[in-house]
């Protein structure tokens, strides 16, 4: 049984999440190939939140009575930066049963808080699969009005993308930011997947969840609240090689609220556990950007003894800053970490209790400090374990136990309003089972997948489609620019700007419901200060064209 330390008192955590954001509960499955990782929608995965694995390699059907292996026994998000009174701010996920650093639902942008009705909404995952995709394509290709919402697939219709009606009108579910990326193809900043609008997907079977920071207090970490919504996107490819045994994360983390952050860092945690958890050794590779964990010996028990690779194969510039691995023990130096300040040392490359990581042994003591554990090749085992060159558990050697570890990537300055985007892959590379010896060889074994998996990214084509329009309307900004309005959206004035033989007969202004508002207009601006926030749809008139605009905004 996995062994976690509880920080805080039951009760005392119970008492806060009443005050405002529940625990997140919902979970799903990202299974299109051959893994079957669980995902949790509150800054953790690859575990069932309670006390088991949830990384099936490789899948299999478990009705059938069979029992699962797993590579992973679980993965967390941890971010921090400084802000501009030099304070600390840290999110730092493990284990939920520890306590909760991240909830369900979007940030408003400049909103320092979020209701726990939002993050209640917002407390469910987005799915998407590509043959849904292709078949809601080929409707747009072959109509030429704009779709019935019967027609469309019910992932489609709630791909949570900015002013989905639909989502507002069936589930009060209101989306003023740019949230699930999608193809604008009438450019109204709207996503109307009716009129020719589709979500933007990877791979064959795309997840969406947003995450927030702000939703109750950091019951793990301690740590104070950075302002940060994390919209997360996983994903995953059908292919004949190791991409079939492969997954992706994309987080796009955006500071909402005001302030800047400096020596921003963002992480990635991983508790491996290939079969049995008590058999870890862990390594890094700090030219291709991954950590890597791998059995000392031949008990996973299918043919091929698996390695398990996490990488970052997108940062905005940094790539793996630094690599720390620890023990599933007690002690502040080499254990999960107790506090703000000891996740922090972590992200930085120092161990728990600020000690500089140094080549050789089991990196700590030594004379030669470096931010990289182990970093060498497993298989290359001359050096002894002695210097920094070829330096692993295999070289030592080292006793196998129950290992975690931590990649980081920074620092980065995240301010106000801006966004940093982070890809983590997950890759199994194979071995031989009649020949491993509990020591692979980065560059024969792991290299090659890591390369081929990268070289699938950066060429595979995910959105091959082009964009038709089936609006009745003129529903977009055109080439010829007739109607534009802004600001989008807006808090209170909404201003309309058109060309000079574009004459305004008429305007009329709908709500979500298409209930007629009551509008006045004063010198081409709308005063919509005493109008419910919520999606609006602006229809405006014109004589000479005999044309008629159709404008959707959002008022928050």
């Amino acid at each position: 049984m996995k062994k976690f330390i509880l920080i805080f008192f039951l009760g005392l955590i119970f008492n806060t999440y009443s005050q405002h954001c529940y625990p997140p509960t919902a979970s799903i499955d990202i299974d299109i190939n051959n893994i079957r990782a669980k995902l949790l929608n509150g800054g953790d995965m690859w575990w069932d939140g309670v006390n088991s694995a949830t990384y099936q390699y490789p899948k299999i059907d478990t009705s059938l009575g069979t029992i699962p292996k797993n590579v992973l026994f679980a993965g967390a998000l941890w971010v921090s930066g400084i802000d501009n009174q030099a304070n600390l701010k840290l999110a730092g996920q493990t284990f939920r049963n520890n306590g909760h650093e991240f909830w369900s639902g979007p940030i408003v942008f400049g909103s320092s808080t979020i209701p726990d009705t939002e993050c209640t909404k917002f407390d469910r995952f987005f799915p998407i699969l590509r043959t849904e995709l292709d078949a809601h394509i080929n409707a747009i290709n072959a109509a030429s009005n704009p779709l019935s919402i019967s027609s469309m697939a019910t992932n489609i219709l709630e791909w949570p993308a900015k002013g989905n009606q639909y989502l507002l009108t069936e589930y009060n579910m209101e989306i003023v930011d740019d949230l699930a990326p999608f193809q604008d193809c009438n450019n109204n900043e709207i996503y109307d997947p009716e009129n020719g609008d589709f979500p933007l997907m990877k791979g064959d079977q795309s997840i969406f969840w947003v995450i927030n920071d702000i939703g109750n207090v950091h019951a793990r970490s301690g740590g104070k609240p950075l302002g940060v919504e994390i919209q997360c996107l996983a994903y995953a490819y059908i292919s004949n090689d190791e991409v079939n045994d492969a997954t992706f994360y994309d987080y796009k983390v955006i500071k909402k609220t005001s302030g800047n952050l400096s020596d921003f860092y963002f992480s990635k945690f991983v508790d491996p556990d290939i079969g049995d958890p008590t058999n870890d050794f862990i390594g890094c590779d700090t030219t291709l950007n991954y950590g890597f964990c791998y059995n000392s010996d031949n008990s996973f028990g299918v043919t091929g003894e698996p390695i398990a690779v996490t990488q970052f194969l997108k940062t905005p510039g940094k790539g793996l800053s630094s690599f720390v691995g620890f023990i599933n023990s007690s002690g502040i130096a080499h254990s999960d970490p107790l506090n703000a300040d000891g996740f922090r040392l972590f992200q930085e490359g120092f161990w728990g209790d600020g000690s500089p990581i140094t080549c050789g042994g089991n990196g700590y003591g030594g004379s030669v400090p470096t931010k990289f554990l182990f970093h060498g090749n497993p298989a290359d085992t001359s050096s002894g374990g002695s210097a920094c060159d070829n330096w692993s558990e295999c070289s030592l050697p080292n006793t196998p136990t129950d290992k975690r570890y931590i990649m980081n990537s920074g620092p980065y300055t995240l301010n106000a309003t801006e966004a940093l985007d982070f890809t983590i892959a997950v890759m199994i590379a194979p071995t031989d089972f009649n020949t491993y010896n509990g020591c692979p060889d980065k560059t024969t074994l792991i290299n090659p997948v890591v390369n081929l998996v990268n070289d699938f990214i950066n060429t595979v084509n995910d959105n091959p489609y082009s964009c038709k329009v089936l609006s009745s309307v003129i529903d977009f900004n055109d080439e010829t620019d007739l109607v534009s309005i802004y600001p989008n959206p807006t808090n209170n004035i909404l201003n309309i700007n058109t060309k000079e033989n574009f004459e305004i007969t008429k305007l009329e202004l709908y709500d979500a419901k298409g209930s007629l508002i009551d509008i006045k207009i004063k010198d081409n601006a709308i005063d919509l200060t005493k109008k419910a926030k919520g999606i609006y749809t602006l229809k405006i008139y014109n004589k000479n064209l005999n044309k008629i605009v159709l404008k959707k905004f959002v008022l928050r």
